[in-house]
């Protein structure tokens, strides 16, 4: 992957509450490692990063002001002259100025880090990153109303007949597939 001079690492949510075992267990204990090391390197080519920095508005939260959970962890404060962003929201892009910080400092590619806990990805999907959510019901949906038709026809037609009828539509189709292979033969052996 080639990356632009302009840029973004954007870091999310790199504070002690991370850590916190109210979160749950984690699959990768070694994240941090790994988001250091990039941030060395990209520290060392001089572009752009971004430190997000969540704020809870729930005083039982780890991120909660009051308390040392919302603080950076220590290999991740930001240096001088690197951005900070605070939300307030499960979504660093939703309801903040992040965009219109991007796209004023000319940047057009950004890289994202951070640390996902089982407890984030079990978040209703109306909290989590839209995104997501919006992938997942792209993925889902269709899937769910082709199950729904397909068990509407076993129930109202004989399996038999629905054999019969894919049986006929996959020869339809690979005869399609062939005449067209063979078109496009002929076309490229009239053309020479």
């Amino acid at each position: 992957m080639d990356i632009s001079r302009k840029a973004a690492l954007v870091i999310i949510d790199m504070q002690q509450g991370i850590n916190h075992p109210k979160l749950g267990r984690r699959n990768n204990p070694g994240a941090e490692q790994q988001m250091l090391a990039l941030l060395a390197a990209w520290r060392d080519t001089g572009r752009t990063v971004i430190h997000v920095r969540h704020f809870s508005r729930s005083p039982d939260s780890v991120f909660w002001p009051q308390q040392s959970g919302v603080e950076f962890q220590p290999e991740f404060l930001p240096w001088e002259g690197e951005g900070e962003l605070h939300k307030q929201v499960p979504d660093a892009f939703c309801h903040s100025a992040l965009e219109g910080w991007l796209r004023a400092d000319g940047i057009n590619q950004v890289v994202i880090v951070g640390v996902v806990t089982l407890r984030m990805r079990l978040t209703a999907p109306r909290l989590q990153g839209r995104t997501s959510a919006a992938l997942n019901v792209s993925i889902n949906v269709p899937q769910m109303l082709m199950l729904a038709l397909g068990s509407a026809l076993l129930g109202a037609i004989d399996y038999r007949w629905l054999i019969a009828a894919t049986a006929i539509g996959v020869l339809g189709a690979a005869l399609a597939v062939a005449l067209g292979r063979r078109l496009d033969h002929v076309a490229i052996d009239t053309d020479a």
